[in-house]
């Protein structure tokens, strides 16, 4: 599917530049950029997208109480340097009754696989905040035992913060 998806995205390209080489109609080429848009976003929800639904095995029969996409910053040492120098990954950020969960998708030869890249007990989470994570000023910051934290840029977090809180058990 991966493989038909990026096919499109080149065929449609190729027939954008030469339909426009061409001198044909402005409708068909404006149609070609509208295919490229929705192949390009198909392609990312494909490589990126993670639905809880698709989490349901993992979890294990945990309630899912918070849940929103996003990009995790791996290393707290590039957390100064420009999104394009800092080691991240995207994936879906999960509070469940029992932990904080950040899942990724990998390539495997026969699709893509969810895997677990980092996770923290509830009751091991001593604060969390906003602040600056990659290019998002609005970042989350979950500091945990052990010196354990995680940096996470989440689109439109400042809003959805009180429903993280919520979900932790922090009602204030």
């Amino acid at each position: 599917m991966k493989r038909l998806v990026r096919m499109l995205l080149l065929v449609s390209f190729a027939a954008v530049v030469l339909v426009a080489m061409a001198g044909g109609p402005e409708w068909l080429i404006v149609l070609g950029f509208l295919a490229m848009f929705a192949l390009v976003g198909v392609n990312y929800m494909m490589v990126y997208g993670i639905s809880v639904k698709q989490l349901d095995e993992l979890l294990e029969g945990e309630q899912v109480k918070f849940s929103a996409f996003a990009t995790r910053l791996r290393s707290l040492a590039d957390a100064g340097l420009p999104k394009n120098r800092a080691d991240s990954e995207r994936g879906r950020l999960v509070v469940t009754d029992q932990a904080l969960r950040f899942f990724v998708k990998q390539e495997h030869p026969k699709g893509f696989l969810i895997k677990e890249t980092f996770k923290l007990k509830l009751q091991d989470i001593e604060a969390v905040g906003l602040g600056q994570v990659l290019t998002s000023s609005s970042g989350l910051i979950v500091s945990g035992t052990k010196k354990r934290e995680g940096h996470f840029a989440v689109f439109g977090m400042d809003k959805k913060f009180p429903d993280f809180k919520h979900a932790l058990g922090w009602d204030t």
